[in-house]
């Protein structure tokens, strides 16, 4: 069942549309990342769905319920921010329990019930008998997790994350974003959360959803995205760079690399084309080029390369007998990791 859907929804400043027309549902259970550059609308989309920014145009529902007239203490929702906004004068524990004190003033929970609570959320985020530290003494990570049990206190219906792990070392990121999905997971969370960095999205979401200048550029789940980009604006935000103007007809395209066989049934005439850095691959009757560098990656080598026509590549190596910066090679294009884009 749909739990958020919005409709129509636009936000504007003056003439410029943050948001623009943007229609979006998400599903009992879900997790859905928006992803986007800086400025592509994905922190306004979250304050208008939290209640925090209203809309110029059209409606965000919940359960099917319109929120215009909904306060946002009424919204049901959580919302956690990439810089935790942590209460430094409160512990640990009085950090989880402010969300139950909220709740608490409207629906009157007995007091006695918090602390068995805030036990229970920091077992949940693995922070045991943490109650009493002080907040200043907390690494990143560890206030990550306190921001987490803190937004997850009040049972919302709907959990949103702004870049939560941003301010992370990339080691830190990566062990704590397994750790969210398993644990979404095992409490049947729906989540909406937004981020700038496609690893991170991949790794949490269900469903990913690409904005671009305030409108959604493509919405599918991350292994249909990263396969299928849908625009040349998706494929480079993704950090690919092998994107080239061409002609397909009869299978083939021609490009400024020569003619590249392109994938059955892809669409005909002027278009853009990408090929993965995994599809450059040798042939000693291939396009002829020098590298021009070469970087480890732990599991393979990244190379760029000048061709003799064209302009610079992208490929990958293994660790084994890698070229050198100033040798010559010569390379094809495997179909697989072709992917013809609408022309630009």
């Amino acid at each position: 069942m749909t739990l958020l859907e919005l409709a129509g929804v636009s936000v504007r400043f003056g003439e410029r549309a943050v948001v623009d027309a943007v229609d979006l549902e998400v599903a009992e259970q879900e997790i859905v990342c928006v992803l986007g550059p800086s400025g592509s609308g994905k922190s306004t989309l979250l304050r208008v769905v939290a209640g925090l920014q209203p809309v110029s145009a059209g409606r965000v529902l919940l359960g099917g319920a319109d929120q215009a007239r909904v306060p946002v203490h009424r919204r049901g929702v959580g919302l956690m921010f990439q810089d935790h906004q942590l209460f430094p004068h409160r512990d640990v524990g009085g950090n989880v329990a402010f969300g139950l004190r909220m709740r608490g003033s409207a629906q009157g929970p007995a007091r006695a019930a918090y602390a068995s609570r805030v036990a229970e959320l920091l077992e949940l985020v693995g922070l045991p008998g943490a109650q009493g530290r002080p907040v200043a003494s907390l690494s990143g990570g560890e206030q990550q997790r306190v921001a987490l049990a803190r937004a997850l206190a009040p049972s919302p219906r709907l959990l949103m994350l702004d870049e939560p792990l941003g301010q992370l070392d990339r080691g830190l990121r990566e062990r704590l974003v397994v750790e969210l999905r398993e644990l979404f997971s095992r409490l049947g969370t729906t989540v909406l959360a937004v981020t700038h960095d496609q690893g991170e999205a991949f790794a949490l979401a269900d469903r990913v959803v690409v904005m671009r200048e305030g409108r959604i550029a493509q919405a599918g789940t991350p292994l249909e995205v990263w396969q299928r980009p849908a625009s040349e604006f998706v494929a480079r935000f993704l950090g690919f760079e092998n994107v080239i103007p061409a002609v397909v007809a009869g299978g083939a395209a021609v490009t400024a690399w020569g003619k590249v066989q392109v994938p059955a049934g892809s669409p005909e005439g002027e278009q853009s084309l990408l090929i993965r850095p995994a599809g450059v691959v040798p042939s000693a009757a291939g396009l002829r080029c020098e590298v021009l560098s070469r970087t480890f990656r732990g599991t393979h080598v990244a190379l760029r390369l000048r061709p003799e026509a064209g302009p610079e590549l992208e490929a990958e190596c293994g660790l084994a007998g890698a070229p050198g910066v100033g040798e010559r090679v010569a390379v094809a294009f495997s179909p697989a990791e072709v992917v013809v884009l609408p022309a630009a």
